[in-house]
């Protein structure tokens, strides 16, 4: 195989993943911090429109445990932000009354 073509790959790879990165950090957990913690009944909202609208109150065990891995994979592959730390205990909290 080709150095160059080898090379070319692994630079579109480090962009593409800079790109995820930034889009992860700066649009998809904001929205998802800013509009589905239920921080009155515990849990996350989960059917909400693009906009941050809860288009249902309905609350999925499938939903809440993906959220929760989510949030401690945050906290534990990208930064320990406390804010995503809280979310995840508060998911586990929620899960386990």
């Amino acid at each position: 195989m080709n150095h160059y073509l080898i090379l070319s790959v692994m630079i579109d790879f480090l962009a593409l993943s800079g790109f995820l990165r930034h889009h992860l950090l700066t649009d998809v957990m904001p929205f998802w911090t800013r509009h589905a913690v239920d921080g009155k009944n515990g849990g996350l909202f989960t059917c909400i429109s693009d906009e941050g609208k809860i288009t249902s109150r309905d609350k999925y065990l499938w939903s809440q445990t993906r959220a929760l891995w989510t949030f401690s994979a945050l906290c534990r592959r990208i930064e320990p932000r406390e804010e995503w730390r809280a979310i995840a205990d508060g998911l586990f909290a929620f899960l386990a009354a």
